[in-house]
Protein backbone atom coordinates (compact mmCIF):
# COMPACT_ATOMS: atom_id res chain seq x y z
CA UNK A 1 0.00 0.00 0.00
CA UNK A 2 1.46 2.99 -1.13
CA UNK A 3 1.96 5.61 1.82
CA UNK A 4 -0.24 8.91 1.64
CA UNK A 5 1.66 12.23 0.78
CA UNK A 6 1.48 14.40 3.16
CA UNK A 7 2.27 18.22 2.46
CA UNK A 8 4.22 19.95 5.74
CA UNK A 9 3.07 22.60 7.08
CA UNK A 10 5.28 25.93 7.31
CA UNK A 11 2.51 28.27 8.62
CA UNK A 12 -1.11 27.96 10.10
CA UNK A 13 -3.85 29.57 8.11
CA UNK A 14 -7.63 27.98 8.78
CA UNK A 15 -7.58 25.30 6.19
CA UNK A 16 -4.56 24.06 8.38
CA UNK A 17 -5.98 24.29 11.22
CA UNK A 18 -9.00 22.39 9.82
CA UNK A 19 -6.74 19.74 8.30
CA UNK A 20 -5.06 19.28 12.10
CA UNK A 21 -8.58 19.02 13.62
CA UNK A 22 -9.67 16.40 11.36
CA UNK A 23 -6.46 14.28 11.92
CA UNK A 24 -6.52 14.97 15.72
CA UNK A 25 -9.90 13.71 15.85
CA UNK A 26 -9.33 10.50 13.58
CA UNK A 27 -6.23 9.89 16.13
CA UNK A 28 -8.39 10.49 19.25
CA UNK A 29 -11.67 8.55 18.43
CA UNK A 30 -10.23 5.19 18.98
CA UNK A 31 -8.50 6.39 22.39
CA UNK A 32 -11.53 7.63 23.49
CA UNK A 33 -13.12 3.92 22.58
CA UNK A 34 -10.37 2.45 24.39
CA UNK A 35 -10.80 4.57 27.67
CA UNK A 36 -14.27 4.71 27.64
CA UNK A 37 -14.85 8.65 27.81
CA UNK A 38 -15.76 11.73 25.41
CA UNK A 39 -13.27 13.32 24.04
CA UNK A 40 -14.21 16.60 22.63
CA UNK A 41 -11.67 19.05 20.22
CA UNK A 42 -13.41 22.83 21.48
CA UNK A 43 -12.34 25.54 19.52
CA UNK A 44 -8.78 26.80 18.16
CA UNK A 45 -6.61 29.53 18.20
CA UNK A 46 -4.02 30.10 15.94
CA UNK A 47 -1.04 32.50 15.00
CA UNK A 48 1.06 31.78 11.96
CA UNK A 49 3.42 29.75 13.92
CA UNK A 50 1.13 27.97 16.91
CA UNK A 51 -2.33 26.41 17.01
CA UNK A 52 -4.24 25.72 20.37
CA UNK A 53 -7.29 23.42 20.50
CA UNK A 54 -9.36 23.65 23.27
CA UNK A 55 -10.00 19.46 24.18
CA UNK A 56 -12.52 18.69 27.31
CA UNK A 57 -11.97 14.71 28.22
CA UNK A 58 -15.14 13.46 30.50
CA UNK A 59 -16.35 10.52 31.72
CA UNK A 60 -19.49 8.71 30.27
CA UNK A 61 -22.07 7.95 32.80
CA UNK A 62 -25.76 6.84 32.10
CA UNK A 63 -26.62 9.67 30.75
CA UNK A 64 -24.57 10.59 28.39
CA UNK A 65 -20.86 12.49 28.48
CA UNK A 66 -20.98 14.48 31.65
CA UNK A 67 -19.37 17.69 30.10
CA UNK A 68 -19.05 21.27 31.57
CA UNK A 69 -21.76 22.57 28.97
CA UNK A 70 -24.20 19.52 30.24
CA UNK A 71 -23.43 20.58 33.69
CA UNK A 72 -24.05 23.73 32.94
CA UNK A 73 -27.10 23.20 31.43
CA UNK A 74 -28.96 21.16 34.51
CA UNK A 75 -27.56 23.72 37.29
CA UNK A 76 -28.52 26.55 34.91
CA UNK A 77 -32.21 25.05 33.55
CA UNK A 78 -34.04 26.67 35.75
CA UNK A 79 -32.86 30.35 35.06
CA UNK A 80 -33.52 29.98 31.59
CA UNK A 81 -37.48 28.90 31.61
CA UNK A 82 -36.14 25.35 31.17
CA UNK A 83 -36.04 21.82 32.94
CA UNK A 84 -32.93 19.73 32.97
CA UNK A 85 -35.55 17.07 30.93
CA UNK A 86 -35.23 18.95 27.80
CA UNK A 87 -31.59 18.23 27.81
CA UNK A 88 -31.09 15.57 24.65
CA UNK A 89 -34.74 17.18 23.43
CA UNK A 90 -34.62 17.88 19.59
CA UNK A 91 -36.27 21.18 17.89
CA UNK A 92 -37.00 22.77 14.42
CA UNK A 93 -35.59 26.34 13.94
CA UNK A 94 -35.16 27.65 10.12
CA UNK A 95 -35.83 23.94 8.18
CA UNK A 96 -33.43 22.15 10.12
CA UNK A 97 -33.39 20.02 13.49
CA UNK A 98 -31.21 20.29 16.65
CA UNK A 99 -30.48 18.81 19.99
CA UNK A 100 -30.19 20.63 23.26
CA UNK A 101 -26.44 19.45 24.01
CA UNK A 102 -26.09 21.68 26.94
CA UNK A 103 -25.55 25.29 28.47
CA UNK A 104 -22.92 28.22 28.08
CA UNK A 105 -23.56 30.54 30.90
CA UNK A 106 -21.26 33.09 29.67
CA UNK A 107 -22.83 33.42 26.93
CA UNK A 108 -26.10 35.69 28.23
CA UNK A 109 -28.03 36.38 24.57
CA UNK A 110 -27.40 32.87 23.35
CA UNK A 111 -26.90 30.25 26.30
CA UNK A 112 -28.52 27.52 25.27
CA UNK A 113 -26.30 25.08 22.92
CA UNK A 114 -28.18 22.45 20.23
CA UNK A 115 -26.21 20.47 17.66
CA UNK A 116 -27.42 20.46 14.24
CA UNK A 117 -28.56 16.95 13.43
CA UNK A 118 -26.30 14.97 11.04
CA UNK A 119 -23.20 17.28 11.61
CA UNK A 120 -20.91 17.48 14.25
CA UNK A 121 -21.95 21.47 14.48
CA UNK A 122 -22.47 23.26 17.52
CA UNK A 123 -25.24 26.31 17.76
CA UNK A 124 -26.16 29.06 20.05
CA UNK A 125 -29.62 29.77 20.48
CA UNK A 126 -31.41 32.26 22.89
CA UNK A 127 -33.53 30.29 25.47
CA UNK A 128 -37.00 31.55 24.04
CA UNK A 129 -36.33 30.34 20.61
CA UNK A 130 -35.62 27.48 22.12
CA UNK A 131 -38.84 27.33 24.76
CA UNK A 132 -40.91 28.29 21.16
CA UNK A 133 -39.72 25.81 19.19
CA UNK A 134 -40.29 23.29 21.84
CA UNK A 135 -43.79 24.46 22.56
CA UNK A 136 -44.68 24.18 18.87
CA UNK A 137 -43.17 20.39 18.31
CA UNK A 138 -45.89 19.68 21.14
Amino acid sequence: MAKKTVRKLTSFDRPACRLIRERLEAILKPLAEELGVAITLGNARFSETTVNFKTEVAIIGENGAETKSVRDFRRMAPVYGMKEEHLGLEFAFNGDTFKITGAQPSSRKYPILAQKIGTTKTFKFPSATVLFALAAKG
